[in-house]
């Protein structure tokens, strides 16, 4: 996920959760306020209902009724009955009131000097009086009608309110976040532009004064350490090369020459043989280690041509035939008739010869036959496939993973002298020129090389 995704749904989450806190706050104090209120509307009626009736000393309850009725602070769907001290209704608003059958109440108000509570949008009050010295039970319902249609209201607004902002809180955040960190996007434009060969092209610092500035003017900072770094490793691979290579070569011409002496002892010759074969495995260990690191810090040096694939593969057969007279390889290729540029792909000759001189040779020793397959399929002409397999042993799954690493060598290799380096250098190389290399077992059990090249190379 994204860093402006993250801070829009972060910045958005924390929004929700403070809007929802609030709102939910705004509503239960709300509703709250409304409870109290009613509640305070239902005693002061409750009290203007019992003094009037202690005043006309509870004679004419129909003037009681009546007066309720005309009362300016009526309540809605309102019940209320009076009790003397020993429980005897001396007043009801309602003939046929249901509080009379409400054993619920009328519990709680003998048990209970006050109660109130709500149930199914009726509000219940109990209380009890005392007037002139004697007691008096006051039972009362009424519906908050108005109170509770605006706290309906109070809920759909907040609601509404709630999703609309949601909205536009995402919207806006998206699209400010985005603005706000265009730079940043920028800057990984140009990172991700950076090659070796550029590495003295500084990232340009805008003028603001943020931290993308900064963190720009430390990566710019990082190049610089990092180009001193390659220009380093470029010396000493150059150096290494000089050193190394010509003492190896003297070492392996003069081993040559002493064994064609025919004066030599049957067994001095066989070690020096020995002793000749190690140093030529030496010598080819230092090449392959040069020459990986100088792709690795330099990528492809030379300029893309255009070759036929063939060719470059027949040259890297003969030169794996001067090494090897035993080899033999099985050409074949399957080219549509609708292909323009026939085996033609954008390659540095040398560099992409030296990748099929790897595959050719390992085919070579590896196998128990000494003899390579390789095809050639392009149906297309921005895309070339070669299948190189041999029927040497074949890897499972965990030496397959890591075949393309440094140093790595299978359980098959144990009996054949080697770097380990080959098939690394050879998956730099085509990942230079654009291709992809893998490996798998095929349907009969052999091993095999798939390579894909596409139209464009990695420059």
């Amino acid at each position: 996920m994204t860093l402006k995704r993250n801070v829009t749904i972060g910045v958005a989450i924390a929004f929700s959760i403070i809007y929802f806190i609030a709102a939910a706050s705004i509503y239960l104090f709300f509703s709250s306020f409304r409870e109290e209120e009613f509640l305070s509307r239902m005693e002061q009626k409750a009290e203007n209902t019992l003094m009037l009736l202690v005043k006309l000393e509870a004679k004419n309850t129909q003037v009681v009724q009546l007066f309720d009725q005309e009362m300016i602070n009526k309540l809605f769907n309102e019940q209320t009955i009076v009790f003397d001290s020993g429980f005897k209704v001396i007043y009801a608003s309602i003939v046929s009131s249901s509080l009379r059958n409400d054993t619920n109440s009328l519990n709680l108000l003998r048990s209970q000097s006050e109660f109130h509570y709500s149930k199914d949008k009726q509000d219940y009050l109990g209380k009890k009086y005392t007037l002139n010295g004697r007691n008096y039970y006051v039972l009362m319902t009424a519906e908050d009608k108005y109170g509770r249609s605006k706290l309906d209201f109070l809920l759909i607004l907040l609601v509404s309110s709630f999703i609309i902002s949601i909205f536009l809180i995402w919207v806006l955040s998206f699209y400010l976040i985005k603005r706000l960190l265009k730079p940043l996007d920028t800057f990984e434009r140009q990172i991700t532009a950076i090659t070796v060969g550029n590495l003295n092209e500084p990232i340009h610092v805008g003028s603001a004064k943020n931290e993308i500035t900064l963190l720009t003017a430390a990566f710019n900072k990082l190049l610089e350490r990092l180009k001193d770094a390659f220009e380093l490793q470029k010396d000493f691979a150059a150096s290494a090369s000089h050193e190394l290579r010509t003492p190896l070569t003297r070492i392996a011409f003069q081993l040559e020459n002493m064994v064609e002496r025919s004066d030599l002892d049957a067994n001095l010759s066989l070690q020096l043989r020995k002793l000749r074969d190690d140093v030529y495995q030496l010598s080819e260990l230092v090449s392959s280690l040069l020459l990986l690191a100088n792709i690795e810090a330099k990528g492809v040096t030379g300029f893309y041509t255009q070759e036929r694939l063939d060719e470059i593969i027949f040259r890297a057969y003969e030169r794996v035939k001067l090494l090897h007279p035993e080899f033999s390889m099985v050409f074949s290729a399957e080219v549509s008739k609708q292909v323009n540029k026939e085996l033609q792909v954008a390659a540095v000759p040398d560099m992409l010869d030296i990748a099929f001189l790897n595959l050719l040779k390992n085919a070579c020793i590896y196998s128990t036959n000494h003899e390579a397959l390789l095809r050639i399929i392009q149906d297309r002409d921005d895309q070339i496939t070669v299948v190189i397999s041999n029927n040497g042993p074949t890897l499972n799954n965990a030496e397959a993973d890591r075949l393309f690493n440094a140093f790595s060598r299978g359980a098959n290799a144990r009996l054949v002298l080697g770097s380990g380096l080959g098939l690394r250098i050879v998956r730099h190389i085509l990942n230079l020129h654009g291709a992809r290399i893998d490996y798998s077992v095929n349907s009969k059990g052999e091993n095999e090389f798939n390579i894909l090249f596409q139209s464009t190379p990695l420059l």
